[in-house]
């Protein structure tokens, strides 16, 4: 129960949220209870415009209460019903402000885990506020353990699904959920609990640009980067969403006022122009010139506009290099997310020379595996490189030859090629090679014919993986589908990683065709 009360002292306006203490034999009571005393603890140490603040706490025999922020507006779950479609503008903006505040609380160690409508009020000056720290999680706290489920089913994320241990990950997984209902009209996750589950674990919603046509394909990219399922794949901070998602929808995000946050258009001003004496003579110049000549030079946000770029390929194994005033992106990517990709660069009004983009696209079903395989992709300072020979595309019966240059730290080579068929071969399973050396592999030898192209044609990958001990086990040169490939991957790195060893993973795409 929330009451609204008055602070005597200082004249202020406040809420009042109760609760009645229940029998000590009561055990999920006795939980909602010791979650209720654990709100202030962990939000009392918040201090943010997009919080609503916790003044006091107090218990007698019958009841507890906390004293908090008054928010008068009412909820963004009030405002959703209604059923009025928010312009994209205004979503960006909330979602922005929600996202400040998650940022806050996640550099002091909380994570909400509860982020939904219900849980946003909206101020009177249009502000949004996060409330209901209830199920929030302390990184120092030991009041819920890996195993308990806490959340909303619809806005919950994979791992909390699973019963994991969470990180920030999961409240971004929420605000993506947020940002898809806010801009579609509805959640990408629904159904009863078991078809729920199944979506949220298994499924890709549709993207919200085929639900509502005025979304910009950059848009798209960055809500579902948001719902990667693994939380690796996801923004890695809450800053890293904002960059990306006001660069990809074109929205200035220092308006605040109630009419821009929410569905209202603001009422067109009258312009009227810059009056300049020029020579004892006055020119007035109309808004629009005057807005031109005068507005200050913008330096390009490089760091938003190569966020927003790794946000155009959700699926692609890209490595980048950022820095304050240029950037490098490099890897391999499906053909349309190369294409919304440039198509950000294109729109982003870089410089010459600020933005090295290398890409290699395909055309193939490898996005399945990319999540297991992408914790262990090389950062373009590792200096692992890796270059195959000749020229594209490889003809059938042509030997595959690869080029490598090893890291400093690595000793042991492996190398697998997946097909567009979906099939995957071991061409190299762990033979040691000198560490910071040159290596050419796939040259024929006298007990050793090659590696000759063959069926199926199209654009095929290469997968170097290079590590300073054992990595996977020796298996021969069987068939594996490369879902297989993906789970042994994943159980592998996991070992290599718990033991201390380093292992990098370089992809390139192999085009081949039939001979002339």
């Amino acid at each position: 129960m929330v009451i609204e009360g008055l602070d005597r002292v200082i004249r202020r306006n406040v809420a009042i949220k109760v609760v009645r203490k229940p029998a000590l034999d009561d055990a999920e009571a006795m939980e909602i209870l010791a979650r209720f005393r654990q709100e202030p603890v962990t939000s009392g140490g918040l201090s943010h415009p997009g919080i609503a603040a916790i003044y006091d706490y107090g218990e007698d025999e019958r009841y507890a209460w906390m004293v908090m922020e008054m928010v008068s507006g009412g909820t963004l779950d009030s405002l959703l019903k209604k059923g009025d479609r928010l312009l994209l503008s205004s979503t960006v903006r909330i979602i922005v402000e929600v996202l400040r505040a998650l940022s806050h609380a996640h550099a002091r160690g909380v994570v909400h885990r509860d982020i939904k409508p219900s849980n946003i009020m909206l101020a009177d000056d249009g502000q949004p506020k996060l409330v209901d720290f209830g199920v929030a999680r302390a990184t120092n706290s030991d009041l819920t353990i890996q195993g308990t489920l806490m959340g909303t089913p619809s806005y919950m994320s994979p791992e909390q699904f699973r019963g994991e241990a969470v990180d920030a990950r999961a409240d971004l997984w929420a605000c993506g959920v947020l940002l898809y209902q806010m801009l579609t009209g509805r959640k990408p996750f629904e159904g009863e609990p078991a078809a729920l589950l199944h979506q949220v674990i298994s499924t890709v919603p549709p993207l919200p640009s085929d639900l509502r046509n005025d979304i910009p394909p950059a848009v798209d990219a960055v809500v579902m980067r948001a719902l990667s399922k693994s939380p690796h794949d996801r923004w890695p901070d809450a800053i890293s969403f904002i960059d990306a998602l006001t660069l990809a929808a074109k929205v200035d995000v220092t308006a605040s006022t109630r009419e821009e946050l929410l569905n209202r258009e603001a009422r067109p001003k009258r312009r009227l122009g810059w009056l300049i004496a020029v020579s004892g003579l006055s020119v007035v110049i109309s808004g629009a010139l005057a807005l031109h000549l005068f507005q200050p030079f913008r330096k390009p946000d490089v760091r938003a506009i190569a966020n927003a770029v790794l946000a155009a390929a959700p699926c692609g194994l890209l490595t980048a290099q950022i820095e304050e005033s240029s950037f490098s992106i490099e890897g391999v990517l499906p053909q349309t997310e190369a294409e919304r990709a440039r198509a950000v660069l294109a729109d982003s009004t870089l410089p010459p020379g600020v933005g090295r983009v290398h890409l290699d696209v395909f055309e193939g079903p490898f996005c399945s595996m990319f999540s297991a395989l992408r914790p262990a992709l090389a950062q373009q300072d590792e200096r692992l490189d890796l270059t195959v020979v000749g020229a594209m595309p490889l003809r059938h019966d042509q030997l595959l030859r690869l080029d490598v240059v090893m890291p400093a730290w690595a000793n042991y080579i492996h190398v697998a090629y997946a097909s567009s068929d979906g099939s995957l071969v071991l061409l190299e399973e762990g033979s040691p090679q000198a560490p910071g050396t040159r290596v050419r592999l796939g040259e024929p030898r006298p007990d050793f014919p090659g590696w000759a192209i063959d069926r199926p044609f199209g654009t095929d990958l290469v997968l170097l993986v290079v590590s300073d001990g054992p990595f996977l086990p020796v298996r021969g040169q069987q068939g594996h589908t490369q879902a297989e490939y993906a789970e042994n991957f994943t159980q592998a790195f996991r070992v290599a990683r718990d033991a201390g060893r380093r292992v990098a993973l370089r992809p390139a795409v192999v085009e081949t065709a039939p001979k002339e």
